[in-house]
């Protein structure tokens, strides 16, 4: 994450939801999918310094996740996705597998035009490495010395009695590249929320999977604004019932803050998830519009 101290705007990844992800290198953070077919590459002939000419493999992936923008003073944005796409030349032949590793990950936002638009930047540093699983055999009397995360079997200090298969990893290519993206989003007008009735509250119920009604239209089935946020360890669910019978279900993990705008909600329930002998905590409001 960079910030914009001069302009007031930030840029943060973020999972689905708009979860800030502290560390986005951690696996899963940031998505990368092959689209290539595996099983049939395109190949090209490849000529290296040395004039020697190498067959490679073309692999095709895609790479994305979420950000989001915090801007008038602290307004966050909701999650917007980014996207690329990238063609690279491997040594991968059938029967590899393709893994990703993230090693850098920068974010920086700023003002364009007249103020209402936010230009965004992503670079994203990623080693991609071919791979197989393969059987190598040991010769008696051979002492091998093995490197982390290849063979772990076999003491470094002991020869081999006799002739020995072990399975190892081998990686076939290592490739460390750099991808560039950029894009244009619209600045969030702040919700105003013409409040008809405003109603806020503590959650506190067992995490036994039991659903808690919090609230029950009467008469009228207003549009809402709900907030819902989780300050416990158990996993919470909440489910809004519209009018028209159909529910939304949305999951709030611990530490997590969701919002939902509805329309013509008939009820709101709460259930937590966990130890049942723990209780589940935090804040709910709804702001009603009729």
């Amino acid at each position: 994450m960079l910030e914009n101290t001069c302009c007031k705007t930030a840029c943060f990844l973020t999972d689905e939801c708009g979860k800030i992800i502290l560390d986005p290198l951690k696996p899963g953070a940031i998505h990368y999918e092959e689209i290539s077919c595996p099983e049939n590459r395109p190949r090209k002939c490849v000529k290296l310094p040395s004039g020697e000419t190498v067959t490679m493999e073309e692999v095709t992936i895609t790479i994305s996740g979420f950000i989001a923008v915090d801007h008038h003073g602290g307004k966050r944005s909701s999650p917007v996705p980014f996207c690329t796409i990238k063609q690279l030349l491997l040594c991968a032949p059938k029967g590899t597998k393709i893994t990703f590793t993230a090693k850098s990950f920068h974010c920086f936002s700023a003002p364009v035009a007249k103020g209402d638009k936010i230009k965004v930047f992503i670079a994203i540093g990623t080693v991609v490495e071919a791979e197989a699983n393969v059987k190598i055999v040991v010769s008696a009397g051979e002492c091998p010395v093995p490197a982390a995360e290849t063979v772990r079997f076999i003491p470094a200090s002991s020869a081999v009695k006799k002739n020995t298969c072990i399975h190892t990893r081998k990686i076939y290519d290592s490739v460390f590249f750099k991808s560039d993206i950029c894009f244009v989003i619209e600045k969030e007008e702040e919700k105003k929320c013409p409040v008809i009735e405003k109603i806020t509250g503590r959650i506190f119920q067992p995490c036994d999977g039991i659903s808690k009604v919090y609230y029950k239209a009467v008469d009228m089935k207003p549009a809402a604004l709900i907030q819902i946020e989780n300050k416990s360890a158990c996993c919470m669910e909440a489910t809004v019932e519209l009018s028209d019978d159909r529910k939304i279900i949305q999951t709030i993990d611990r530490d997590q803050q969701v919002t939902m705008d509805v329309g013509a909600i008939q009820r709101l329930l709460i259930q937590c998830r966990g130890n049942s002998e723990s209780y589940c905590r935090g804040f709910y409001s709804l702001c009603l519009r009729h």
